[in-house]
C-alpha cells in the first residue's frame, strides 16, 4: 500500500511548480446562452468538426462546464446526464451503461472511444469502466451518440457510441489539485501540472489516486465490494501554423499506467448438495497504453490523419485476462467543389490475449491473436443552401467474422437557422466476441429439491466458432428547434429491427458426471437464434429561466419485442425499464456561489422475453425488479478566490439504499447507499 501511495508524490511535487500561464476560468452560467450550446461543435457523427444543431444523429454533449459543476469522480456518473442512457450501478466496481436497450455487466452493442482509442474488450464486446480511470476536469466533453455509428467506427457501434475527448495540453496549462472524500468515495485526489514545450507545443502530467468504498446488501449492512485504483500519465501537443498558406500541422502523443485492485462478490454452488453461496474474491488489475496522432489541414480545408495506438491490461477478478492491442488508423478528408466532402479511411486492429483456465470458466483456445482489417469511405453533399445529403459504407474483415459491408445514408433539412430536421437509414453489426467463439462457464447449479431430482444440476453455457455477426437495420428520425433565447428543444425517435443475436439452445439430453461429485449436467450452446424490434424516443428541453438560472430535462421511452425460437433461452440479459427522465437545476446564487440539484428517474424494469422455456433455466434468473427508482443529488460550491474552490453535497437522497438493477444470472449485484462528500480545489 505505501508503494503505491508514493507513485502520486512526484505528480504532488510537479502540481505545486509555477506555471507561465494560468489554466482559463470557468465560465459562468449567465455568460452562457442557448445559442452557444447548439454551436457546439462535435466530431464524432461524420469524423469532422460540425455544429450540434447540424448533425444528422441523435447526439447529446456533456460539456467541460457540465464536468466541473458535477459530483462525479468517474465517467459513468456522467454519463447520467445523457438522454437515452441507462447507467446503473452493479456494486462497488461494476456499471451497466445501456442505449436504447436491455442494460448489465456485459452489455456487448455499446462503443466507447477515448481520443479515438477503442477500449472495449474483445473478450465481450464490452467495457471494464473500472479499468478507466481521468482526471475529470481534463476531459473536454463526451459526446454521446445513440444509435448506431458503424461507418465511421465500425462493429460493434450499433446501439451508441460514447466518444470521451480530453483537452489538448494548450488549455490544460498551470496547475490543479483537487481532493474529494466522503462516507462512499473514501478519497480521491487528482493532480495535473501543464506548461509550454518551446515556440509551438504544450504538455502536461497527471496522477490521480481513489479509494472507492462498498456498497451494500438487501438487508442494509456493508459489504465488500469497493475498489482502489492510481494512474499517472501525459500528453503533449505541438501545432505548427503557417499563417500565410493557413495550414496547420497537430502532432499528439499521450499515455498513461493504471493499477488497482477490485473487490467483488462470487457466486459459489456445490456440485455435491447443489446449494449457492455468494463469497467475496480479489483481484489486482494494470493496464497502460500510448497513443501518436499526426494531422496535417492543408489551405483547401483538406486533412489528412494518421493515428497509431498500443494499449494492454491485466486483470484477475473472477477471470485472469491478459490482452495487448495494436491499432492503426489513416483518414484523408477531401473537398470535391464548394459543396462535397469526401472522407476515406481504412486501418488495421491486432489483438492477441492469454487467459488462463479457472474451475468455472474455461476460454478455448486459452491464447488467440485476431486481426481486424477495415476501410470506410463517406460522401457528404451540400444539395443545396437548406439540405445535406451523406451516404457512406465500411467494409471489415476478421477470420471471426469474415467480410462484412455496413452502409448508412442521413439526410439534414434546416429549414431556419434555429431548426433542423433530420432522418438517417443505416445497418450496423456486432461481430462474434472472444468469449462467444470458444468458452465453458458454469452458469449455476439446482439443488436436487428444486425439482425433485435425484442428483444436483448443473447448468454449463457453451460458446462455438459458428456464431455469426448480429444484424441490425436501424431507422431514426429527429427534429431541432431553438424556440427563443430561452428554450431550446432536441427529439428523437428510432425504430431498430435485429436478427441473429445470441441465445442459448440446450443440449437434448442431459449428462451423469462423477467429478468432482455426482451431478447431472445441462449444456446449453450459444447459437444465433434471438430476433428483437427496439422504437421509442427522447424528448430534451434546455431552459433559461433567467441568466442565472437554468432547467434542463429529458424522458425517454424504450419498448421491446424479442422473438426466440422454440425451447431457446434468451441468456439472461439484463432488465430494461420503459421509461425513464431526469430533470437538471443549474443556479448561480452570486458570483462565487453555485447550487445544482438533479432528479433522476427509471420505471419498473422488465423482461422483454416473457416467458422462458425450460423451468430449469427460468430458476436462473432473478424474477426480482427495482420498480420505481427516483435519485435525488444536490451539492453547493463555493469559489472562495480565484485558486481555491470548495464544494460539498450529497448523493441518493430520498432513501437510505435501493437496487438500480438486476444485472445478469452470475453477477452478484449490490444496493447504491445514500452518500455525502466534501470536494477542495486548487487552481495556478
Amino acid at each position: 500500500m505505501m508503494r503505491r501511495n508514493l507513485i502520486c508524490l512526484p505528480w504532488l511535487f510537479l502540481a505545486l511548480l509555477p506555471a507561465s500561464a494560468s489554466e482559463d476560468k470557468p465560465p459562468d452560467l449567465s455568460k452562457l446562452s442557448l445559442e452557444d450550446l447548439m454551436r457546439v461543435e462535435v466530431t464524432s457523427v461524420t469524423r469532422r468538426n460540425q455544429a450540434l444543431s447540424h448533425s444528422a444523429a441523435a447526439i447529446f454533449v456533456i460539456t467541460s462546464e457540465d464536468i466541473r459543476r458535477s459530483a462525479a469522480t468517474t465517467v459513468p456518473e456522467l454519463l447520467r446526464m445523457a438522454p437515452g442512457l441507462l447507467v446503473t450501478r452493479l456494486d462497488g466496481s461494476k456499471w451497466s451503461i445501456a442505449s436504447r436497450g436491455p442494460g448489465g455487466r456485459y452489455v456487448a452493442n455499446l462503443l466507447v472511444l477515448v481520443d479515438g482509442r477503442t477500449v472495449y474488450t474483445p473478450l465481450f464486446s464490452g467495457v471494464f469502466w473500472e479499468d478507466h480511470e481521468f482526471v475529470m476536469e481534463d476531459i473536454d466533453r463526451i459526446e454521446v451518440i445513440r444509435g448506431p455509428g458503424a461507418v465511421v467506427w465500425g462493429s460493434n457501434a450499433v446501439s451508441g457510441v460514447i466518444n470521451i475527448i480530453t483537452k489538448s495540453a494548450q488549455k490544460t496549462q498551470g496547475n490543479l489539485v483537487s481532493a474529494t472524500a466522503g462516507n462512499l468515495n473514501k478519497g480521491v485526489v487528482q493532480l495535473r501540472h501543464g506548461a509550454g514545450a518551446g515556440s509551438s507545443g504544450s504538455y502536461r502530467v497527471f496522477g490521480r489516486m481513489g479509494r472507492y468504498g462498498n456498497l451494500l446488501s438487501s438487508t442494509g449492512s456493508p459489504i465488500r465490494d469497493g475498489y482502489s485504483s492510481n494512474m499517472v500519465g501525459f500528453r503533449t501537443d505541438f501545432d505548427r501554423t503557417d499563417p500565410d498558406l493557413g495550414s496547420s500541422t497537430r502532432w499528439t502523443v499521450e499515455g498513461s499506467m493504471q493499477t488497482g485492485t477490485v473487490r467483488q462478490r462470487d457466486f459459489s454452488a456445490s456440485l455435491s448438495t447443489g446449494e449457492t453461496s455468494i463469497v467475496g474474491s480479489a483481484g489486482n488489475v494494470g493496464a497502460g497504453h500510448i497513443l501518436s496522432r499526426w494531422s496535417h489541414t492543408g489551405t483547401d480545408q483538406e486533412e489528412t490523419r494518421v493515428q497509431l495506438y498500443y494499449d494492454w491490461y491485466d486483470r484477475q477478478p473472477f477471470l485472469s485476462e491478459a490482452r495487448h492491442t495494436l491499432d492503426l488508423d489513416i483518414s484523408r478528408t477531401l473537398r470535391v467543389g464548394a459543396k462535397q466532402a469526401l472522407i476515406v479511411g481504412g486501418g488495421y486492429r491486432e489483438s492477441w490475449d492469454s487467459i488462463p483456465s479457472t474451475p468455472r470458466v474455461n476460454l478455448i483456445p486459452p491464447s488467440e491473436s485476431v486481426g481486424l482489417t477495415n476501410g470506410y469511405v463517406q460522401d457528404q453533399v451540400q444539395l443545396g443552401d437548406t439540405t445535406s445529403f451523406s451516404v457512406g459504407a465500411r467494409v471489415e474483415y476478421s477470420p471471426l467474422s469474415a467480410v462484412s459491408i455496413q452502409p448508412a445514408a442521413q439526410f439534414l433539412w434546416t429549414p431556419t437557422s434555429r431548426q433542423s430536421v433530420w432522418a438517417s437509414a443505416s445497418r450496423a453489426l456486432r461481430t462474434p466476441s472472444r468469449g462467444e467463439q470458444g468458452f465453458s462457464l458454469l452458469v449455476g447449479v439446482v439443488p436436487p429439491a428444486a425439482l425433485g431430482s435425484p442428483l444436483p444440476i448443473s447448468i454449463t453455457a457453451l460458446g462455438q466458432r459458428q456464431m455469426q455477426s448480429e444484424d441490425q437495420l436501424a431507422y431514426e428520425g429527429g427534429y431541432r428547434n431553438q424556440i427563443s433565447k430561452r428554450l431550446s428543444l432536441d427529439l428523437a425517435i428510432y425504430r431498430y429491427d435485429d436478427r441473429r443475436m445470441r441465445a442459448f439452445r440446450p443440449f437434448p439430453t442431459p449428462s451423469v458426471l462423477f467429478s468432482p461429485a455426482p451431478h447431472i449436467n445441462m449444456d446449453m450452446l450459444m447459437v444465433n437464434g434471438k430476433r428483437a424490434r427496439n422504437w421509442g424516443g427522447e424528448i430534451s428541453l434546455n431552459y433559461s429561466v433567467s441568466g442565472r438560472w437554468r432547467l434542463l430535462g429529458w424522458y425517454a421511452r424504450m419498448e421491446q419485442r424479442q422473438e426466440l425460437e422454440a425451447g431457446m433461452w434468451n441468456g439472461g440479459v439484463g432488465k430494461m425499464p420503459h421509461d425513464s427522465a431526469a430533470i437538471r437545476s443549474q443556479t448561480d446564487l452570486g458570483h462565487r456561489l453555485m447550487f445544482d440539484t438533479d432528479v433522476y428517474f427509471t420505471g419498473p424494469q422488465f423482461d422483454a422475453v416473457g416467458e422462458h422455456d425450460g423451468s430449469v433455466l427460468t430458476m436462473l434468473q432473478d424474477s426480482s425488479n427495482p420498480g420505481h427508482v427516483v435519485r435525488l443529488d444536490t451539492r453547493l460550491t463555493w469559489r472562495v478566490t480565484p485558486a481555491w474552490e470548495l464544494m460539498a453535497g450529497g448523493e441518493n437522497l430520498l432513501d437510505g439504499h435501493h437496487l438500480e438493477m438486476v444485472p445478469e444470472p452470475i453477477v452478484v449485484g449490490s444496493q447504491v447507499r445514500r452518500s455525502w462528500f466534501v470536494r477542495l480545489n486548487w487552481r495556478h
